[in-house]
């Protein structure tokens, strides 16, 4: 999943090759591509154009995300600007932190369920984890999407949620049929801590 960040400022973005005397300064690498610079050690992505600069984020299972996010706020302080994160609005370094790490550890949620699944203990992973859904968000339904490879919500239409919501999720949903939605917070950072204590040999298995 791509997340966008922008840097609303009240004067002219800087060029990039002020951009990029500014990523030499902190020792960054990168490539420059047109209009946009593309950092070679951090899934980063940097666009110019009349709007101002625009960073595009490609988390990964191991993109070191302290040293990203300094980065981004080191940026604001250069342009003067807050951060803004697309659906999200202005964010903080502990925000944007938390939005980043989700996403990170559904990637290594996902890989950890897989890697149960070769080793034929699945069955045991989903119905603890599904447990612990439970004592999250208690009354609702919470379960692991191996389509969607998030954690989702499932209403009945016509009984958990009303047909005409139901239809911004599913535009062919009729009563009586499930309809499913992505859930926002951190959940995947609560179930990836929990699967790398309970199963090390899933949540590291590439380090074997």
């Amino acid at each position: 999943m791509a997340f966008t960040v922008t840097f609303p400022t009240a004067t002219a973005a800087p060029s990039i090759p002020a951009l990029t005397a500014w990523l030499v300064e902190h020792g960054e690498p990168f490539e420059e591509d047109g209009a946009s610079v593309v950092l070679k050690a951090l899934p980063f992505r940097l666009v110019r154009d009349e709007k101002g600069i625009t960073g595009w984020i490609e988390v990964n299972e191991t993109t070191p995300l302290p040293r990203l996010i300094d980065l981004i706020f080191d940026l604001s302080v250069r342009l003067g600007s807050d951060v803004k994160l697309a659906g999200s609005g202005v964010v903080g370094r502990p925000a944007l932190w938390l939005v980043l790490a989700d996403e990170q550890d559904r990637q290594r949620l996902a890989a950890a369920i897989e890697q149960s699944a070769q080793r034929g203990n699945k069955d045991d992973v989903d119905q603890r984890l599904w447990a612990l859904l439970q004592a999250i968000h208690p009354g609702r339904d919470l379960r692991w999407d191996a389509q969607k490879l998030r954690v989702v919500e499932l209403f009945e239409v016509g009984s958990t949620i009303e047909r005409d919501e139901a239809r911004w999720l599913d535009e062919g949903a009729n009563t009586g049929e499930i309809v499913v939605k992505a859930v926002d917070g951190n959940v995947h950072v609560l179930l990836w801590r929990f699967v790398a204590q309970a199963w090390p040999g899933l949540a590291w298995w590439d380090d074997q």
